[in-house]
């Protein structure tokens, strides 16, 4: 509350620092607290009218709601002539889909005699009320939001669709859409299968008797920033197929996209407005580019983009999803992606994808449809170079020079975000140093902690002992100096550089995030801590030790771990994996729920 009165002394508007502030309270998972913090800041303004009508406002973008609407219609019980108030009021309950509630609430301005626009707004909703009654009459349950059973029935008028008889040995133009080209694991992963994709255009000895005829494309969720696509292609070199970001792409009207489908484009008209975005921009694109299949990875595109193939008719529309379920890592949005996910489950011609079968199994517990329903796919790794650029030998020389009686050396490479938990394996590097003073860490990622993170580490007493570079795209160079790879990491999908380390001949001690532990050979090539949630550190160091000891006993084992990674985690087969479940014709439906199971 400090803070609201600095801000508000400052001159800033009341009304801009609360939602600034409602914001960063539902992004911060602390939506339960906006209710209390909007009471509490409110009692500082003086209009009534204005503080009441704020206070619904900012309710109401929370998502209270049924809040939200107490109190515009105690504030027009008490001023029926506010015709103002009246017409926002009908604006929001619209927005939510409320379409009877919002032509109750209109009618008084009807009586007042409306203007042009808002008597066009109301004809709209009585429009809408006739049609919803034919067909969706689902949607005008009096519920405080329509928007995801909107979004659902959108998805559901495709459930009986029929798809094109296609060549099976043939497909394209493909689309891909990723959230961003940054050089996370789930990133690299996207870029390596564009690639083979590209590199496999008319040809054949990638894709192994399916036939790529069209171009590929690709389309990102973000813009992204001239120095992180550098960035980007500097970590995965090649040939590279052209991309958009969404904001690029010119948007159409909902009517024009619903292509003389007036039912649909009512219903397009309340869906939530990531997805009236994605429809309005993306449909047409994927019209345009002619696409047979859209392959879209993780959450955030997949709300963006489904729907929007959908209605574009793509025959095939594939749903990569690259963590465990939005419920194990308090993602935004759970209701909207719980629901829209049961409802494309019933849609002929989409293919969920996972790239782990722990991954599979956390959406398959959380949405209660079968295990099946999801295609694994692993990761496809290619071996990393062990070379470094001339930075990383200098700094491994003047590491290696301070660190002269180390016998042996520990390491993790990570984006440095909470989820990979950081903190957690300085506090192991320490309590390690104990044990064995004789050893070397090295903490290779970038990641806005990244200088915290070192002021921490020289607090504890590493100092000379611990390594952290930031960004390395060299990974393959300062694997092959650890003698352990240490992962820490909470939430995962199916982590990459496990699989790197395993191609370097170097053995793992991780989590079992996700799919971490499928990455290696248990007891051989890795071991796994026995608590996710709360890791021992002495269980960490215990294994650390074992690990260390049983390699070096059995040399042999570098090449058994080098085999394993090439055999099940090679780019190709990744590549074509994707290309066959593009190309495979796609039936019905599989009984996997019931319509209204939203």
């Amino acid at each position: 509350m400090k803070a609201l009165k600095e801000s508000v002394s400052s001159n800033a508007p009341l009304s801009l620092v609360l939602r600034m502030r409602v914001r960063d309270l539902v992004l911060a998972n602390r939506r339960d607290e906006v209710p209390s913090f909007i009471a509490a800041a409110m009692a500082q303004e003086a209009d009534a009218i204005s503080r009441r009508q704020l206070c619904a406002e900012l309710l109401n973008e929370a998502g209270f709601h049924e809040q939200s609407d107490e109190i515009y219609d105690g504030l027009l019980a008490d001023f029926p002539d506010l015709d103002d108030v009246r017409l926002r009021y009908v604006k929001q309950l619209r927005h939510r889909g409320r379409i009877r509630k919002a032509i109750c609430v209109a009618e008084t301005l009807e009586r007042a005699g409306a203007d042009a626009a808002t008597q066009s707004i109301v004809d709209g909703l009585r429009r809408a009320e006739r049609r919803f009654s034919e067909s969706e009459p689902d949607l005008l349950t009096d519920r405080p939001d329509n928007r995801i059973p909107a979004l659902c029935a959108a998805i559901l008028r495709f459930a009986g669709r029929r798809l094109p008889e296609t060549d099976p040995g043939r497909i394209g133009p493909v689309v891909l859409m990723t959230a961003g080209l940054g050089v996370g694991g789930a990133e690299r992963q996207f870029w390596l299968f564009a690639q083979g994709l590209h590199r496999g255009l008319g040809a054949d000895r990638i894709l192994r008797g399916i036939r790529l005829d069209g171009p590929v494309h690709v389309v990102s969720l973000a813009e992204v920033p001239s120095a992180q696509r550098l960035l980007f292609e500097a970590a995965l070199p090649g040939s590279l197929p052209a991309t958009d970001d969404l904001c690029s792409l010119p948007p159409q009207p909902i009517e024009a996209v619903a292509q003389g489908d007036p039912v649909m484009a009512e219903i397009l008209a309340i869906t939530p407005s990531a997805a009236q975005i994605g429809v309005r921009q993306l449909a047409p694109y994927f019209r345009r580019t002619g696409a047979a299949a859209v392959s879209i990875w993780q959450d955030g595109p997949i709300l963006y983009a489904a729907l929007a193939a959908l209605v574009a008719e793509v025959p095939k529309v594939l749903l990569n999803l690259r963590a465990l379920s939005p419920d194990k890592h308090g993602t935004p949005f759970l209701l909207q992606y719980a629901a829209m996910f049961r409802a494309l489950a019933l849609v002929p011609g989409v293919v969920f994808q996972c790239n782990s079968p722990s991954v599979a199994q956390s959406y398959a517990d959380w949405l209660g449809i079968p295990t099946d329903t999801f295609q694994v796919i692993p990761n496809g790794c290619a071996p990393p170079t062990l070379r470094g650029s001339d930075e990383d030998e200098a700094l491994w020389t003047d590491f290696s020079a301070t660190t002269a009686d180390a016998e042996r050396t520990v390491g993790c490479i990570c984006r440095l975000h909470p989820c990979k938990r950081p903190d957690l394996w300085l506090d192991f590097a320490r309590h390690y140093l104990d044990r064995r003073p004789g050893t070397r860490f090295l903490l290779i990622g970038y990641g806005e902690a990244l200088d915290d993170l070192r002021s921490s580490a020289r607090r504890s007493g590493l100092g000379d002992r611990l390594l952290m570079p930031g960004f390395r795209s060299n990974v393959g160079f300062w694997l092959g100096k650890m003698d352990v790879f240490v992962f820490t990491s909470r939430s995962e999908g199916l982590p990459n550089v496990l699989i790197e380390a395993q191609y370097c001949g170097v053995p793992v001690v991780s989590t079992r995030a996700g799919g971490a532990s499928d990455c290696y050979i248990e007891g051989v090539t890795g071991a796994t801590l026995s608590n996710l949630d709360n890791p021992d550190l002495d269980e960490i160091a215990d294994l650390t030790d074992r690990m260390i000891a049983m390699w070096r006993a059995d040399p042999a084992l570098g090449d058994r771990a080098r085999a394993f990674a090439a055999d099940a985690y090679s780019v190709e087969t990744m590549v074509r994996r994707y290309a066959e479940a593009m190309r495979a014709p796609a039936g019905a439906a599989s009984a996997r729920g019931e319509r209204g199971a939203y």
